[in-house]
């Protein structure tokens, strides 16, 4: 990506230093000019390329509605947890706050699983992986969010770019 941007620029400066005022007082490109606006071209058209790889998609749906049924169901365990054990110092309250947690990091890790480099899909994989395994303690998000984030995880982890 850096050599893409740094091939961009210079293609940028140089069709500005060649363009050349005519007699009339219109800018014209000269011939390399113009030969630096194909390069460009190029350079777009090979780093949409890149851009576009195949990508872990069906990992990446799994474990964010996963994450979010987590998130929603530590936000379930906060409220109705700490409402009933307002007297037994918070143990729901605390569940919840696990259950919270677990589901924006999932949502964070399916994000990044899939506008990251190919080689970093596992970690994110395996991030997801464990912070599904931990929001089960809350409930795992109606179970629902438990096994879709638990599925997105494998697929991650088993996808091979």
């Amino acid at each position: 990506m850096a050599k893409f941007l740094a091939d961009a620029v210079y293609h940028s400066t140089k069709i500005l230093w060649t363009l050349r005022e005519s007699d009339m007082g219109i800018y014209r490109i000269s011939p390399s000019g113009r030969k630096s606006i194909l390069k460009i071209c190029r350079l777009i058209v090979a780093g949409n390329k890149v851009a576009t790889q195949n990508k872990p998609t069906a990992a990446l749906v799994l474990v964010l509605i996963g994450g979010i049924f987590t998130l929603l169901g530590g936000i379930a365990v906060a409220i109705i947890g700490s409402a009933v054990t307002f007297f037994l110092s918070g143990i729901g309250a605390t569940l919840g706050l696990i259950g919270i947690i677990s589901g924006i990091i999932m949502i964070v890790a399916a994000v990044l699983m899939n506008n990251t480099d190919i080689s970093k899909v596992h970690m994110w994989s395996i991030i997801a992986l464990i912070f599904t395994i931990i929001g089960l303690a809350n409930g795992g998000g109606f179970i629902i969010g438990f096994i879709l984030g638990l599925i997105g995880s494998i697929l991650g982890l088993v996808y091979k770019g």
